[in-house]
């Protein structure tokens, strides 16, 4: 898939999937409504909320919460069982409207203010993604379990070997794409592994995909629904697909160039980036990938 130049923002979708999250829902109620008003400053605002099979109160919440916001679209989309976070996306996806699609998790284990400026950088920079990374060298990790940053670190650490895009972090649901970018063909997973596939297929399908340094904080409320055996071993087999990918690639074009070296507007990126307000907390350059 080819990248075009993009204009202004007419539509702009946000996908939070949700299953057994009613602990979670007034907090994202409170810091999302300033995120909401933002987005509305820059077009039309959609909120695909998409209940993956909740047992709890979550669908009643989200009704009562987010049922009437002013001046926004609400689409609640309800599971009848659940699927996982994976198959959540590809539904939310189905639903948006919008020529640029967000997702973020329900818990605010990554802050949505963060959303608007990522959005900016989208337009601005002219980018296809851009992704949400706490093993940027200017994000963070705060509170988090060992045993999920040992798995999220070492896997993405093995995909920026793999894979074109050499990017620190290939596990977070925390992203802005562009519409094309976005959608349930460019992953098979309907666990957590659908985050990584949709990465993965972007960075072999040409897409330009920027880092946006984020910090990655502990869960205010409940637990992660993450299996830690079953994700491993299915970041496990797909790595091995894709090491195989790119064997066979190198098998069947002996006289390949070598790959280019990175971009190399790296000040450029900073350059623009400093002229988006309060970007210059963000730190001291942006990334387009890693060298």
């Amino acid at each position: 898939m080819q990248t075009r130049s993009y204009g202004q923002i007419e539509t702009i979708s946000l996908v939070i999937p949700f299953y057994n999250e009613e602990k979670c829902i007034p907090a994202l109620q409170e810091r999302l409504l300033p995120v909401l008003g933002e987005l509305r400053q820059r077009g039309k605002v959609q909120l695909v909320l998409v209940d993956d099979g909740s047992t709890d109160s979550t669908l009643a919440c989200l009704r009562e919460r987010f049922g009437a916001l002013p001046g926004i679209e609400t689409t609640l989309v309800e599971h009848g069982a659940n699927r996982g976070l994976g198959a959540a996306m590809g539904t939310g996806f189905g639903y948006c409207k919008g020529d640029v699609i967000c997702t973020m998790d329900s818990d605010c284990t990554y802050a949505p203010e963060e959303l608007p400026r990522m959005v900016d950088l989208l337009v601005k920079l002219d980018a296809d993604v851009v992704t949400g990374s706490p093993y940027h060298p200017e994000g963070g990790v705060e509170g988090v379990q060992k045993w999920r940053l040992l798995l999220s670190r070492g896997a993405s650490a093995v995909y920026a070997r793999l894979v074109p895009a050499r990017l620190y972090c290939y596990t977070s649901f925390f992203r802005v794409y562009r519409r094309e970018w976005a959608h349930s063909t460019f992953f098979t997973s309907g666990g957590f592994l659908g985050v990584t596939e949709i990465m993965i297929a972007a960075a072999y399908g040409g897409a330009r995909i920027l880092e946006y340094p984020v910090r990655l904080g502990p869960r205010a409320h409940g637990e992660s629904k993450m299996k830690v055996a079953r994700v491993m071993l299915a970041h496990v087999r797909l790595m091995a697909i894709v090491a195989l990918f790119n064997l066979g690639t190198k098998l069947l074009s002996p006289a390949r160039p070598k790959a280019p070296a990175p971009d190399p507007f790296q000040e450029q990126l900073y350059k623009e980036r400093i002229m988006l307000d309060n970007l210059n907390a963000i730190g001291t350059r942006s990334v387009l990938g890693r060298a």
